[in-house]
């Protein structure tokens, strides 16, 4: 027997992913729509639905595994933004530090030359959420198991 939780988890994914494939279709159906400009620093509803559904397939992004390394997150969200044809900027150290946090992330659009940055999407942010469920043995992370959450802001 399912649980309320599991219920209420299951239909809401369903949802989501009803409803982004709807969007998804709308815009590849419309023959009026106008294609971006490559160098845009605005990201454009078709690329947030991509990027978005791409981030909602991730299980570890959405909460749903737990992981022994902040970095693992950091590489998912990297792997699914450059799928989407984007690169997540650095990310030094201070800006994940601790047993929980949220950082704003900035992302850019990826370029053919390596050694010339893309522009920098400028109406979007992406949250980057993380928190030890493990307990902390006198103020100090033992054991780490995090949950994370990714999202588009």
């Amino acid at each position: 027997m399912k649980t309320i939780k599991k219920v209420y988890e299951e239909m809401m994914s369903n949802l989501l992913q009803k409803r982004n494939e709807y969007l998804e279709n709308l815009f590849e159906e419309k023959e009026e729509v106008q294609d971006f400009v490559i160098d845009s620093p605005k990201l454009s509803k078709r690329e947030r639905i991509k990027v978005t559904n791409q981030i909602h397939k991730s299980k570890m992004l959405g909460g749903n595994l737990k992981v022994d390394s902040i970095s693992k997150g950091l590489h998912e969200l990297g792997n699914i933004l450059d799928m989407c044809g984007f690169s997540l900027d650095m990310v030094t150290g201070d800006m994940i530090m601790g047993p929980e946090g949220n950082a704003l992330l900035v992302f850019r659009r990826k370029t053919d030359n390596p050694f010339i940055e893309g522009q920098e999407i400028e109406n979007s942010r992406i949250s980057f959420t993380w928190e030890n469920l493990e307990a902390l043995e006198d103020g100090i992370e033992t054991k780490k198991r995090y949950e994370i959450l990714a999202y588009l802001t």
